[in-house]
């Protein structure tokens, strides 16, 4: 499926809106009483309103001021990656130091939010498909801000009719002390998804064209969700989804068929109802969700589905990611190391079921193994790994809201048995991205890729990590 762009506009120029006005402004416990959320990454170096620099001055002079350490060889490889993305992120400075200059920013931000910052409406762009150039709007509403209190409305249509319409809200509400409850529903229609069948062996020659038209709804609540760092997390939530997959009609390869030789996807040209029961628990102790320079997240997460349509398509889902945050030298450089991986059977266990093409582990895309198209390796069983190395290069008129820049590589396998996930060659890429961050969220990133099927550009928006 092609990535849907989570709030895309909106959670960014929440994140730009006042930043010093709102940020007292913290998400309140059971009791109404401010929570101890993490504001800020502890590395940032205090500045005063008096101060006539700009961001770029004050980059250039942290950067140049550190002492120089001679040749020590473990030093400069630390700095090495530092030194490449420097150049390569060069030609942004001039833009972002006008902008700076002249408020470019603001008043932007002026036109597509409220006054208390509280709400924004503002148009979508994605240009990163291979549906054609999509466009469509989002509104998000966020009181008090950086606090899980919020409602997004989103809708994006394509050249080729593809289109994507979602609304969500999530509140804390006292007189459950303080757990958090999520609604949300989607709709969806994406006449070309990319389709290589299952496996991780297939060509990329072997490409054919999926429909896939999708209904969702899901109601979440926490069960544990304690209001101090480090954070513990569990949740569980239930939710419908409707799937039928069909022929697809673009133009990047032919539709598939049960003629097309490739095997078909589970419950092909049925209409399928799924209920779905997941029960998710995360640990989470990074000292910033944007601006991350330190800290640990893991997430386990159990889904069982099955349909109601006599298909005989079920799957008990189960996925794990480990992330750790590592700093490497001051002034947020940061090494970024992920791992995860994911497996799905059949309900009950080893019996003639089929599971669901959604269920399935799924690499490829703007977060695993980016050199690749979206869907490019889909199977039962998954994992995934990501090294990444981060360094802040620019903060916008000392209000929190910076950009970063990231030299990552990735590697993953797909495969029905455990033996095939050790089988080569290993799928790999690498890259360099760069990160729109505020200190409550990471806005959103832009990255290309290489793999050894050639060069990839995404985007990501509202991600975790």
């Amino acid at each position: 499926m092609r990535p849907t762009p989570f709030a895309i506009g909106a959670v960014l120029v929440i994140a730009m809106a006042d930043v010093p006005r709102l940020a007292d402004a913290q998400p309140a416990t059971a009791d109404g009483t401010p929570s101890a959320g993490r504001t800020e990454a502890p590395d940032v170096p205090p500045t005063s309103s008096s101060t006539q620099a700009s961001a770029l001055d004050r980059w250039t002079t942290d950067v140049r001021s550190e002492t120089d350490p001679g040749l020590e060889l473990s030093y400069l490889a630390l700095r090495l990656p530092q030194y490449l993305l420097e150049l390569a992120f060069v030609p942004l400075m001039p833009v972002a130091t006008v902008f700076e200059r002249y408020k470019l920013l603001d008043r932007f931000l002026d036109l597509v939010t409220n006054e208390e910052g509280t709400a924004a409406l503002l148009p979508l762009i994605d240009p990163f498909n291979n549906s054609g150039l999509g466009a469509g709007a989002v509104f998000l509403y966020n009181e008090p801000f950086g606090s899980q209190d919020r409602f997004i409305a989103l809708g994006q249509i394509y050249p080729n009719r593809d289109r994507v319409f979602s609304v969500s809200f999530a509140r804390r509400f006292p007189t459950l002390s303080g757990r958090r409850v999520s609604l949300s529903a989607s709709y969806e229609v994406d006449h070309d998804a990319r389709y290589f069948g299952l496996g991780g062996d297939r060509s990329v020659s072997a490409l054919q064209e999926l429909r896939t038209d999708a209904v969702n709804a899901e109601f979440g609540i926490t069960l544990i969700n304690p209001n101090r760092l480090p954070e513990y997390f569990i949740e569980i939530a239930a939710a419908y989804r409707r799937r039928k997959l069909g022929t697809g009609d673009g133009s990047r390869g032919p539709g598939l068929t049960p003629q097309s030789g490739l095997p078909l996807p589970a419950g092909f040209r049925d209409a399928l109802d799924y209920p779905e029961l997941t029960l998710s628990t995360e640990y989470d102790s990074r000292d910033s969700f944007g601006v991350t320079s330190k800290g640990i997240f893991a997430r386990l997460r159990l889904t069982a589905s099955r349909d109601l349509n006599g298909a005989h398509t079920s799957g008990f889902r189960t996925e794990g990611v480990f992330a750790a945050f590592i700093p490497v030298l001051p002034r947020f450089r940061t090494l970024f190391i992920k791992i995860g991986a994911s497996g799905t059977v059949p309900l009950p266990i080893a019996s003639d079921e089929q599971v669901p093409l959604h269920l399935m582990a799924n690499l490829g895309g703007s977060t695993n193994l980016r050199g690749y198209v979206n869907d490019r390796f889909v199977d039962r069983l998954g994992w995934w790994g990501t090294i990444e190395y981060r360094y802040r290069f620019f903060e916008y008129a000392d209000e929190g809201i910076g950009m970063s820049a990231a030299l990552f590589g990735d590697i993953g396998r797909v495969g029905r048995r455990l033996d095939d996930l050790i089988k080569s060659p290993l799928p790999w890429s690498v890259g360099i991205g760069l990160r729109l961050e505020q200190n409550f969220i990471l806005a959103g990133r832009i990255q290309v890729a290489y793999s050894p099927e050639g060069i990839e550009f995404s985007v990501g928006f509202g991600e975790v990590l």
